[in-house]
């Protein structure tokens, strides 16, 4: 996004629309696939794409699997125009992206090496091996220590955050009509019954993305919902590849029905919509950062700020004021890995002196007071070094009430 800058300049809509333009441009991709492959209704796919609840409720912010998505779509596309070196280039800078997309690219593969054409399978594998080194190898001369272990080892050894039962449960519970409908062209790609090398890529190739994404979703053990939008341009494929069966049949009973699902998907659409605008879509607004980046001008310059990732990093940049010690991902999950050692990094922030910047519970008529900044600093730490100074109201929909601001210093400072 740094690149971007020089673009958008100081135009924060213009970064804020940047995850929806992103989706704006898969959805065109998977259009053209559809077309490209005979899809007379091609041009619905879209609307089903940007329109199913998980697109709407995770591309109104910037995550980065607006980006992985977008590249594994040209990733299929350019394999599709025998552009395989390409093709193995964009799928690449998905899995550089999010590593989850990885599990998506050795399946990819695995349906040209069962197909034997092991020509495509070499130039894939060498456009990713060119892409990783050209953005990845870099980091790997300059901290070959710091890649392993942020790369892999904290993902690895991080604690499970959210529930999977209750992210997934979720999930199908928004999507359980276009994941039928997915299932069912799976059904009907494995039911053509016909040999491998025969089998077209846009049947084998999109059943075994979504498939080994799906089991790696399953396996790991710490996914987040935002993780999941990444298998829906799979689905609304899957879903297409069964609605045009239903169409080029001409049997009345199979077209009553594709005319019903059309109409029922319609009105999931509708509901989709409706349920996002209602509870989702000014949920964890931060509407108060200004306000609170004009309290932190006030203050004296000679400290830094550090804090709550979704909070600390916004309102340094508002108030014109250094992050200490460059610490940027303050993610509770980077201390709960070990990546970074917390009572340490703690001391260390307090010696130079902080503002401390934190999402907290503040209820004293039930004794509870400054509750939730314990995964990112020290709360021994706290109590001997941070003293509140100013607290703004939190629309969070978590259980934080409170955006405050302290500041800490070693005692006799």
């Amino acid at each position: 996004m740094t690149g971007l800058k020089i673009i958008f300049g100081e135009h924060w809509f213009l970064f804020q629309f940047l995850p929806v333009a992103l989706e704006l441009i898969s959805a065109f991709l998977i259009f053209r696939l559809l077309r490209q492959w005979g899809i007379r209704l091609a041009f619905l796919a879209p609307l089903a794409y940007l329109f199913s609840f998980t697109v709407l409720a995770t591309s109104d912010y910037a995550t980065g699997v607006q980006a992985a998505i977008l590249f594994m779509l040209l990733g299929l596309t350019m394999h599709e125009e025998k552009k395989t070196f390409l093709s193995g280039f964009f799928f690449a800078l998905g899995f550089l992206t999010k590593f989850y997309i990885l599990p998506a690219f050795i399946g990819f593969l695995l349906v040209d090496t069962l197909r034997k054409q092991f020509k495509n399978v070499f130039r894939c594998m060498l456009g990713a091996f060119c892409a990783s080194i050209i953005f990845w190898g870099p980091f790997w001369i300059l901290s070959p220590g710091g890649v392993w272990q942020d790369n892999f080892i904290m993902h690895l050894n991080r604690p499970v955050g959210l529930s999977k039962y209750n992210v997934l449960s979720f999930f199908v519970s928004h999507e359980w009509l276009l994941l039928s409908l997915a299932f069912l062209g799976i059904y009907g790609v494995i039911r053509l019954k016909l040999k491998f090398p025969e089998i077209k890529i846009e049947n084998w190739g999109v059943v075994f993305i979504f498939l080994f994404l799906s089991s790696f979703f399953a396996a790991f053990k710490d996914i987040y919902y935002m993780y999941l939008d990444s298998l829906i341009p799979f689905v609304v494929i899957l879903a297409f590849l069964f609605i045009s069966r239903l169409r080029a049949s001409g049997k009345l009973v199979q077209k009553t029905a594709l005319a019903l699902i059309l109409l029922i998907y319609s009105g999931f659409m509708l509901s989709s919509f409706i349920i996002y605008q209602q509870g989702f879509r000014f949920a964890d607004r931060f509407l108060n950062a200004n306000e609170i980046a004009d309290y932190l001008r006030t203050l004296p310059e000679n400290k830094k700020i550090y804090g709550a990732q979704d909070s600390a990093s916004l309102l340094a940049l508002l108030a014109e004021r250094q992050l200490a010690n460059n610490l940027i991902d303050t993610n509770t999950q980077v201390f709960a890995s070990g990546t970074y050692d917390l009572e340490k990094t703690s001391e260390q922030l307090v010696s130079q002196g902080i503002y401390l910047i934190a999402r907290v519970m503040d209820l004293p008529q039930y004794g509870i007071q400054d509750a939730g900044y314990e995964g990112y600093f020290s709360a021994e730490v706290f109590k001997k070094s941070c003293r509140r100074i100013k607290d703004f109201p939190s629309r969070s929909s978590g259980l934080d009430n409170k955006i405050a601001v302290y500041d800490c210093q070693k005692t006799g400072n």
